[in-house]
């Protein structure tokens, strides 16, 4: 077998880690919409709100967990191959997610889970600019050492994600 490049192993290893952080976060997307109707009991008129809450938190974690995995198996990983293989993760289970509402549409109560497969571009564009916005706070956070600075980074960020989710779905 011939040595690879440095270039092909980083992206087997993108590959390799958005394969598997997509398929944790499709799982954990999956499961919040199970316990929809268990929490439909619970919190009533909130459940979808909790549910969304709970697939955010999921992207959060899952999308941050393979930035950081990428980055701790490869230290010297360019910062677009960071940046992508989080928003390919974010993409990925998005895409998988709303397979799974199409091929399974009695799974959500009310039959809403119809309603949010048939907006799968709206979704896919949502999780995928919040992945975008996840994998670079978790860049920031991995590469910049001065807390302070990094912080201000990361709040500016953020600010310009949640403006331009408020400008795009306030039209």
């Amino acid at each position: 077998m011939a040595p690879r490049s440095k270039a092909e192993a980083e992206n087997s290893l993108v590959m390799r880690t958005v394969l598997i952080a997509g398929l944790v976060l499709t799982g954990l997307f999956v499961l919040c919409t199970r316990l929809e109707t268990s929490l439909a009991r619970l919190a009533g008129p909130y459940a979808d709100e909790i549910v969304v809450a709970l697939m955010l938190l999921s992207l959060w974690l899952c999308v941050g967990a393979a930035v950081r995995s990428m980055h701790r198996l490869r230290k010297d990983m360019p910062l677009l191959k960071l940046l992508a293989g989080g928003v390919l993760t974010a993409l990925l289970a998005t895409v998988l997610y709303a397979g799974y509402l199409l091929f399974f549409p009695k799974v959500s109560k009310a039959g809403e889970a119809a309603s949010m497969a048939g907006a799968v571009l709206i979704l896919t564009l949502l999780f995928g600019g919040a992945g975008f916005i996840i994998s670079a706070v978790s860049i920031i956070r991995l590469k910049v050492k001065n807390s302070t600075v990094a912080g201000l980074i990361e709040f500016v960020l953020v600010m310009a994600g949640v403006a331009a989710f408020v400008y795009l779905t306030g039209r």
